[in-house]
C-alpha cells in the first residue's frame, strides 16, 4: 500500500530557457524595428529635410553692383599693340609701324633707340647674306668650311651693318623727346591720353618715312658682302 503526503508540492521540470521559436520570433522582429528606423533617417536625410516648395529668382544684371572685394583680372596687353609701357627700368613707346625705348632716367634725346617692330622685310637670300656674314666673322670653323679668306674677313670687318636699319635724323629725335617730355609731364586723365596720341602718331610718321631707306641702305651693304665673297661662296651661304 502506497502513502502520499498530500502536503508535498508536486515536482515540475526545471527551466531551461526560451524555445527556438520564440527567439527567433524576437530576432525578426528586432530587424523590422532597425529597418524601419533606418529607413526613416534615409528617407528624411533625402526628402524629410528639402525645402517644401520651389522658388524662382529673377536676377536683373542692370541692378547688381559689383563686390567691390571681386579681383578683375585684365587681359594683358598685346606686345605689338600701340601704347607706352614700362618693362622694369625701360619705357617702351610703340606705335604701329616704329619703336621708341628709353631708360626710366633717359636725360636726352640721344639716350632713346629705335627699331622697325617688324624688321625690314628682307628678302630670304639677302637675309641668309647676313647672317652668313656674322657667322663667318664668329665662327672661324664655318668660315674655314666656306673657304673664307683672311683678306675677305677682314674687308667683311669693316662694312658698317648693325642695328635695327631705324635711324631718326636728330631734328626728328629731338621733336619725338619734347613728345615724350610732355607725356611724361602731363598731369593725367584727358591731357595724359592726348599727350600719348601725339607721341604715338608722331613716331608712327618717323617709322614710315625711315622704313624704305632704311631697306636700300641694307640692300646697298649686301651688294657689298655679295662684292667679298665669290660667287660660289654666295651660293653656298644662301644655299641656293
Amino acid at each position: 500500500m502506497t502513502i502520499t503526503d498530500r502536503n508535498e508540492a508536486p515536482t515540475t521540470p526545471a527551466n531551461e530557457g526560451m524555445s527556438p521559436k520564440t527567439r527567433m520570433t524576437i530576432a525578426v522582429v528586432a530587424l523590422v524595428a532597425c529597418l524601419l528606423v533606418g529607413g526613416g533617417i534615409v528617407y528624411w536625410m533625402l526628402f524629410g529635410s528639402s525645402p517644401k516648395g520651389k522658388r524662382s529668382i529673377q536676377v536683373d544684371p542692370q541692378a547688381q553692383a559689383a563686390d567691390p572685394r571681386a579681383t578683375i583680372r585684365m587681359a594683358p596687353q598685346r606686345r605689338d599693340a600701340p601704347g607706352i609701357t614700362k618693362v622694369d627700368d625701360e619705357w617702351v613707346v610703340r606705335s604701329a609701324n616704329g619703336e621708341m625705348r628709353l631708360r626710366d632716367k633717359a636725360a636726352s634725346a640721344a639716350e632713346a633707340t629705335y627699331r622697325f617692330p617688324g624688321g625690314l622685310k628682307l628678302p630670304p637670300e639677302q637675309v641668309s647674306l647676313l647672317a652668313g656674314r656674322f657667322r663667318v666673322l664668329h665662327d672661324a670653323a664655318m668660315a674655314a668650311e666656306w673657304k673664307v679668306t683672311p683678306e675677305q674677313i677682314e674687308k667683311l670687318q669693316k662694312l658698317q651693318i648693325g642695328g635695327s636699319g631705324m635711324n631718326p635724323s636728330p631734328s626728328q629725335r629731338d621733336e619725338l623727346w619734347k613728345l615724350w617730355t610732355q607725356y611724361n609731364t602731363a598731369s593725367g586723365g584727358q591731357a595724359k591720353t592726348d599727350a600719348q596720341k601725339k607721341l604715338i602718331d608722331k613716331l608712327d610718321e618717323v617709322s614710315k618715312s625711315l622704313f624704305e631707306p632704311a631697306r636700300q641702305q641694307y640692300t646697298a651693304k649686301l651688294e657689298d658682302i655679295k662684292k667679298i665673297l665669290t660667287p660660289e661662296q654666295v651660293q653656298v651661304i644662301t644655299k641656293r
